[in-house]
């Protein structure tokens, strides 16, 4: 057993890789470690922290974060699948159903 949950107001981003996207739309934006602590109104130490996935940030700092970098909770916990492997590129889904169409069509144009 795991023992009781926790009522501390921390979530538990452990399967979620939560601090590398923060850090990579933190460094995106240009924003250093130490200003976007500032902006939250967190230590340093404790954005470095949460960017490594040592530690689990409380809900207000994670909110407090995310909304900083101009991220929604969708972009940090949503699906971190490539896009390709997501979805079926459409383009060659495209020409076969196009090649199929023609083939299909093919009977009653007269060629």
């Amino acid at each position: 057993m795991s023992g009781p949950p926790s009522n501390s107001g921390t979530l538990d981003v452990s399967k979620v890789e939560v601090g590398n996207r923060l850090r990579a739309e933190r460094e995106r934006l240009g924003i250093s470690l130490r200003e976007l602590a500032r902006r939250v109104g967190v230590s340093p130490s404790l954005v470095s922290q949460i960017e490594l996935d040592r530690v689990n940030p409380s809900v207000s700092t994670l909110y407090g974060l995310v909304t900083e970098l101009g991220m929604t909770m969708s972009d940090v916990f949503g699906d971190s699948r490539e896009p390709a492997q997501a979805d079926p590129e459409p383009l060659p889904l495209l020409a076969q159903a196009t090649a199929d169409l023609r083939r299909l069509e093919a009977p009653f144009s007269g060629t």
